[in-house]
């Protein structure tokens, strides 16, 4: 039997300040569909007008409130992380729903890890809205696979 892990799911944060990671994370969050709530055709270009202008303006805003650290969300989300670690004796993982790390890259650790004889199994996650994102489905299945191959 494998040992349990704990993973800590937050909704996520850019990479870093600069315009192209920002434009990647803009475009990762209001592409979900649970974001902006219309057809994907529309969706597609609501976000492309959105993505002309807003990667600039947000990176300002993001570098107002930066960190030394990095990202306020992501550093004060792993020092939760380590003490959770700390309090409750068990591996916890980061995950973000989006961002880096993503879930799908975390499960996907997890499971090799499991496979190769580490000993930390794979949990069931579910994201605040109560869904699966569709781009995670092959990863999670792929994630699973092997920990029952293990």
């Amino acid at each position: 039997m494998t040992d349990p892990t704990l993973v800590l799911v937050n909704l996520g944060s850019t990479a870093s300040t600069e315009e192209a990671d920002v434009r990647r994370y803009l475009n990762q969050f209001l592409m979900d569909r649970h974001v902006i709530d219309v057809p994907w055709p529309l969706r597609r270009f609501i976000v492309s007008m959105v993505l002309r202008r807003r990667p600039a303006a947000s990176a300002a805003a993001y570098r107002s409130i930066w960190w030394a650290e990095g990202s306020p969300l992501i550093v004060i989300s792993q020092r939760l992380q380590q003490k959770t670690a700390t309090l409750w004796g068990v591996p916890v993982e980061l995950a973000m729903h989006y961002g880096e790390p993503s879930i799908e890259q975390v499960l996907v650790d997890l499971a090799w890890r499991a496979r190769s004889g580490a000993g930390t199994a794979v949990p069931a996650i579910r994201s605040q809205h109560g869904h699966h994102r569709r781009r995670g489905s092959a990863a999670r299945r792929e994630a699973a696979r092997a920990c029952t191959a293990a």
